[in-house]
């Protein structure tokens, strides 16, 4: 088991610096490991990848979702004025659009 744990270490180094799985894979192949070890290290670090593009979409729904509501909030209050409301109506609102769209995608992969 310390053996995986090693390999695995050295295969998120390898990750962190920006290789692709398939370098990675000739990387451990070369290293002697087995095929079926191969496998799991590497499902190991898709799913490192995976978790990282996950919480990163929702860091980005969430701030969607806050301008969002900030978009409605000061529509509601600029609308009582007799300035024009265009602008924070939709300057936020797209900007929370796009947000949730990026999000929306990071989290489907």
């Amino acid at each position: 088991m310390s053996q995986l744990n090693e390999h695995l270490d050295y295969a998120k180094n390898l990750w962190e610096s920006g290789h692709q799985h398939d370098h990675i894979e000739l990387e451990l192949t070369k290293r002697g490991l087995q095929r079926e070890m191969v496998q799991e290290v590497i499902k190991h670090i898709k799913d490192l990848r995976y978790a990282k593009r996950r919480s990163r979409g929702m860091n980005l729904l969430t701030a969607g979702c806050v301008f969002l509501l900030l978009g409605f909030v000061c529509t509601l209050f600029v609308s009582y004025s007799d300035t024009t409301f265009h602008y924070t109506l939709y300057g936020f609102t797209m900007l929370g659009i796009c947000l949730v769209m990026l999000g929306v995608a990071d989290i489907m992969g």
